[in-house]
C-alpha cells in the first residue's frame, strides 16, 4: 500500500476539500479516493466538495506501513 497527496486542478472555494492524504495501491486508485473518506468518486455521483475524477492528480508521497488499509489519512478542507 502506497501513500499519495491527491489534489484537485482548480483553486477550492469555500465548504471544498482542497487535497488529502490516502492510502491505496496505485495512482488511479488514489484518484478515486473522495477525501470525506465516505466514498469512492467513480461509485458516488455527487462532487459538492469535490472535484470530478478527470481533475484529481495524485502524487507518491511514500509507502504505508503495513496494517494500514486503503482510504483517507488525512484531509485538508476549506470552511466558510
Amino acid at each position: 500500500m502506497n501513500l499519495y497527496r491527491i489534489s484537485r486542478d482548480s483553486a477550492a472555494g469555500w465548504d471544498e476539500y482542497r487535497s488529502a492524504i490516502v492510502a491505496a495501491e496505485t495512482p488511479e486508485g488514489a484518484c478515486t479516493i473522495h477525501p470525506d473518506g465516505r466514498g469512492d468518486i467513480q461509485r458516488e455521483p455527487s462532487y459538492d466538495s469535490w472535484v470530478p475524477l478527470q481533475y484529481v492528480t495524485a502524487t507518491l508521497i511514500g509507502k504505508a506501513a503495513p496494517h494500514i488499509k486503503r482510504g483517507v489519512i488525512l484531509a485538508d478542507y476549506k470552511a466558510g
